[in-house]
């Protein structure tokens, strides 16, 4: 991580008030994205979920590419959104949301919802277990298959999605933000303690 990357990245380890508005480079947006989730200690999306997400990628996988998909067809990952902790749907409506207007955006970025999978896939969602269930390659890659198509789905069809969730939450204002700051300074801050804090 550059030395930008990482003077960023202290603020929001401190518990600053970000504005992703003020960075200029959009390259510098997605690496503290991809730092922010990649450290914090559990994935957003649980590993209790994995085998129902995997379960709900096997169903539509062979109807990637070939038109967009219904909300029928994306009904399980719904469910598996619904049941999640209230913090961890809240962050995942907001980085999925963000994620397809990346996608949208494909002829300029090249960043597609499959290379957002690939980017993002490993860090957003992983199978618990023991080590060596997790070190046997071919279940690697599986999972590796699994991460990625789960984070392409999700990216590629947030709107259809989104239409089934609750509505998230609008952001803090100013005042609030301050006063939750001030409360949580009397304890000691857990980055899971204030992931809704990144704002995409």
């Amino acid at each position: 991580r550059n030395s930008r990357d990482s003077e960023w990245q202290k603020k929001i380890d401190v518990d600053e008030s970000i504005n992703l508005g003020e960075i200029l480079d959009p390259h510098l947006v997605g690496a503290l994205l991809k730092a922010y989730v990649r450290e914090m200690p559990q994935p957003v999306l649980p590993c209790e979920t994995f085998s129902q997400l995997e379960n709900a990628y096997k169903a539509v996988e062979g109807l990637l590419g070939r038109g967009p998909l219904s909300a029928d067809q994306l009904g399980p990952f719904v469910t598996i959104l619904l049941q999640l902790p209230e913090p961890n749907r809240v962050f995942a409506q907001r980085l999925f949301s963000y994620l397809h207007d990346v996608q949208c955006a494909s002829d300029e970025n090249l960043m597609t919802a499959a290379n957002l999978g690939i980017v993002f896939g490993q860090y957003l969602l992983r199978r618990g277990g023991d080590a060596d269930a997790m070190a046997d390659p071919g279940a690697a890659m599986a999972d590796l298959k699994t991460q990625t198509g789960v984070v392409r789905v999700l990216a590629e069809f947030w709107p259809v999605l989104a239409s089934e969730l609750p509505a998230v939450p609008p952001s803090c204002t100013d005042g609030d933000h301050h006063r939750r700051r001030h409360r949580r300074r009397r304890r000691r801050r857990r980055r899971s303690d204030y992931i809704w804090r990144l704002r995409v």
